[in-house]
């Protein structure tokens, strides 16, 4: 009898689970042209999120059969929920985050599922003749910047900034970062092009005047991924999903179309 009862508590436990809302964040800051709120006639709307990622989320967790939300928050707290997701509850997953190592320790990952292209950002006044020189670039040179709580792995393993050497990250956004450039509080800003051309776009900001980009094609473009904390129960199971998701709408061609939606 004791044994009958478990197995439907077991089985009625799977059921509830599987119809769980899964609880995702991203940074409130918002990523264009990847997840950002809309804008009606030039007007933020906080209750309507758009953009390729947020596309191709729904599309992934309506193939699966999970229903999900995404709250924009702190980036550095959306990091800290869904890595202590067994203690807050809350965030079980966020969306946008580069590689790094430590990140891997901490959560699960899926497979890329986007590449960004990168650019240096500075300022003209300082750089007249840019920064680039036949598209080589020696980061030691400068004092960098960068946003608070972004990940830093790929100044060390790809720039190949010394690893004595510390990055600024004081500022809160891209674009306070793009401020600091222009200030001559910082030499140099490297970030994802498609974000800054994204947000001057939607009008988030405008390009602070004097300041200037080079497309750097000296390192391969970056790939960003889903995260799904280690401390859910089901963590592996929606890796698996969410990856499988990914692999069909790339065979079908939506995942393509919902790209070039949003990427010009």
């Amino acid at each position: 009898m004791l044994s009958k009862l478990f197995v439907f508590i077991l089985l009625l436990n799977s059921v509830i689970f599987a119809d769980n809302l899964v609880n995702i964040c991203d940074d409130k800051s918002e990523w264009p042209p990847y997840s950002y709120y809309q804008r009606v006639n030039g007007k933020i709307d906080k209750t309507k999120l758009t953009g390729a990622v947020t596309e191709l989320l729904s599309k992934i967790f309506k193939s699966i059969g999970i229903k999900y939300k995404i709250d924009m928050i702190p980036w550095k707290r959306c990091l800290y929920l869904v890595e202590h997701y067994s203690k807050t509850n809350k965030y079980e997953m966020f969306i946008n985050g580069s590689y790094s190592k430590k990140r891997v320790e901490k959560y699960d990952i899926t497979e890329p599922i986007y590449y960004t292209s990168k650019a240096i950002f500075y300022a003209i006044k300082k750089f007249p003749n840019g920064i680039l020189k036949d598209n080589k670039f020696d980061i030691n040179r400068y004092k960098l910047c960068d946003v608070h709580g972004y990940n830093l792995d790929v100044y060390y393993n790809e720039y190949g900034l010394d690893k004595n050497k510390k990055v600024d990250q004081g500022a809160r956004s891209v674009y306070d970062v793009l401020r600091k450039a222009q200030r001559g509080r910082c030499d140099v800003f490297i970030v994802s092009l498609p974000v800054v051309l994204g947000a001057i776009s939607i009008g988030k900001y405008s390009m602070p005047k004097g300041v200037k980009y080079q497309k750097y094609l000296g390192i391969k473009p970056t790939p960003f991924y889903i995260y799904v904390s280690k401390e859910s129960p089901r963590a592996k199971e929606l890796i698996k999903k969410i990856n499988s998701a990914i692999v069909a709408l790339k065979k079908n061609m939506e995942y393509q179309k919902i790209f070039d939606k949003y990427i010009k």
